[in-house]
Parts: C-alpha cells; structure tokens; sequence
C-alpha cells in the first residue's frame, strides 16, 4: 500500500468520525500521527478499521440531550 493510498484513506475516516462515527476517533487519531511514514503494521491497521466500518454500516448514531448543556452520543 502506497503513501498516497493511506493518506487518502486516513483523511477520509478523519471526515467520517468527526461527522458521524466518533466510536473510531481513537484508531483515526492513531493513523493519522502514522500518515507521512506508514509501516506495514499502520496499514494493517487502516485495513482492520476498513472492515469494521463495513461490517458495521448499519449503526446508527443517535443525540441525546439531558439538558441544554450536556449531549450525549449514543451508538445503536
């Protein structure tokens, strides 16, 4: 896998966890500090998170509000 490849990759789960699956923020962040120089380790990983959002496309993310102040992502 090319540089160019995992780049490409890790800036389009970058957009996606901000937007609507924060359950992958941690991994994203990970690959993310990894984007310059991936080794063959980071693009296993990128590959593992690939599948898990497969597997997974069908979650949906729903807001909840205790009050005004406190929101709360909940994963269903």
């Amino acid at each position: 896998m090319n540089i160019i490849f995992f780049h490409h990759y890790v800036a389009k789960t970058l957009f996606l966890c901000k937007r609507a699956r924060p359950n992958i923020q941690t991994t994203v962040a990970f690959l993310g500090t990894r984007a310059t120089c991936p080794e063959e380790d980071n693009n296993k990983k990128l590959k593992r998170l690939m599948e898990h959002l497969q597997k997974t496309e069908d979650i949906e993310l729903t807001l909840e509000v205790d009050n005004l102040r406190t929101i709360k992502v909940v994963d269903r």
